[in-house]
């Protein structure tokens, strides 16, 4: 057709499905083409504007740290914290128990390594390092104005999205192979995308709210003196270290740490090297008759009992104590 006869006829059209989606941005020709190009500018903001990417903190056990780990406490002597704490025949708990704790996490922290990972709204759950690389390499490619080897990079990269795929649905399927409900649990939400949505904070007073609330029944029962019988001799209770021992290697690997910091795998895996001096700290408490107050510590969450919480009624308060 004849320029000429063009005139202000619109040859081209677009269609969508939804009315004023999109906002028309008119461009330069396309070279010496007499059709004015347009560019389709959605009018929405994209997730991946809309919510900001979170970084999440990952502490990674190298392997042999376990091992190391285990060395670390078998050299340490644990004697010198009970004889720094000690003043005049009587030991602080306190200051006993917090510097073995302080020392247990310090020991962590030289053999693990602390990971930053940024999480993206819009990220697959296949996505893996190795898609990363190839998508890297994909985009290297185009800016080389390579055909050749950009032609390779995207079908390199082509495969690995379906590698990833068929890896990310075996690991989904082998959760419903075996009776752990766990498991089957996490694999139902995978599936269907479940996400927990996080209640927002009303107010900066909720706090203080919700530890009235919960705390409404306490009353002070004053002063307490215990009767004692002077014809029974008083003998405290004594926990060996074999005990102590058994208890720590049937602790749940996977528990998270408490407000101590001390992770139920470590527990569990250096339950040789730390039965001696926790049984020690066990044995003490007893006879003086106190806890020490980093074992007592506890992190209270309100969790909704509903979808949607309205009043304090609504949240139940779960503790999140030491493991030990």
């Amino acid at each position: 057709m004849s320029p000429a006869l063009l005139e202000d006829k619109t040859l081209d059209q677009v269609y969508t499905n939804i009315p004023g989606a999109y906002t028309a941005i008119p461009l330069p020709h396309l070279g010496q083409s007499d059709h004015l190009s347009l560019f389709m500018l959605p009018k929405y903001t994209p997730l991946i504007k809309r919510v900001k990417p979170a970084v999440r903190t990952v502490k990674v056990w190298p392997e042999g740290a376990i091992s190391s780990l285990q060395q670390q406490f078998q050299d340490t002597d644990w004697n010198m914290f009970a004889s720094q704490a000690t003043l005049d025949s009587h030991t602080d708990m306190d200051s006993y128990t917090s510097s073995v704790l302080d020392h247990i996490n310090t020991c962590i922290d030289n053999v693990t390594t602390v990971k930053h990972v940024k999480c993206f709204p819009n990220q697959k759950p296949w996505m893996n390092s190795e898609v990363r690389l190839l998508l890297k390499a994909r985009d290297a490619a185009f800016k080389s104005g390579s055909a050749e080897d950009y032609n390779r990079a995207r079908s390199n990269l082509k495969r690995g999205i379906r590698k990833a795929k068929l890896t990310f649905k075996r690991h989904i399927e082998e959760h419903f192979h075996n009776s752990d409900p766990r498991r089957m649990w996490k694999g139902i939400q995978s599936i269907t995308d479940y996400k927990p949505t996080a209640q927002p904070t009303s107010s900066a007073f909720q706090p203080n709210e919700l530890n009235h609330f919960f705390a409404r029944f306490d009353q002070s029962t004053g002063h307490f003196t215990p009767t004692t019988d002077s014809a029974t001799a008083y003998s405290p209770l004594s926990i060996s270290t074999t005990d102590v021992y058994s208890v720590f290697s049937r602790v749940d690997a996977r528990k998270a740490a408490g407000p101590d910091g001390i992770l139920g795998r470590v527990l569990r895996a250096c339950a040789g090297q730390l039965a001696q001096v926790f049984t020690d700290i066990f044995n003490l408490s007893l006879a003086q008759a106190m806890v020490p107050t980093c074992l007592k510590t506890t992190t209270i969450i309100p969790v909704p009992k509903h979808s949607a919480a309205k009043c304090l009624n609504d949240f139940r308060p779960v503790a999140l104590t030491p493991l030990l």
